[in-house]
């Protein structure tokens, strides 16, 4: 059966907090005014969830946010970690 859009947009959500309280590679999560920081990204990657990315593919997603998008050095292990946890988010669906 398909996934709603209801259910997409759910798990963009879940993204998006993981993303801010998780991965924040520009230390941001505490600023009210930046709440949504990483809202960009957060569709993308529930697309990619959404699809059957693996863990590496997120990562590797991330690592690139960070240091191509974001000009940071990056974490590749903040950025493993962080996948883990945004593919627990389909895990709990099934």
């Amino acid at each position: 059966m398909p996934p709603s859009k209801q259910h997409l947009k759910q798990l963009t959500e879940q993204v998006q907090r993981v993303l801010l309280q998780d991965w924040d590679p520009i230390g941001v999560n505490d600023e009210p005014l930046a709440q949504d920081e990483y809202v960009s990204y957060a569709s993308k990657i529930a697309g990619m969830l959404w699809h059957g990315a693996d863990k590496a593919r997120i990562a590797d997603h991330l690592y690139q946010i960070e240091t191509h998008a974001m000009g940071l050095s990056g974490s590749q292990a903040r950025c493993e970690s962080v996948a883990l946890k945004l593919l627990s988010l389909v895990a709990q669906r099934a």
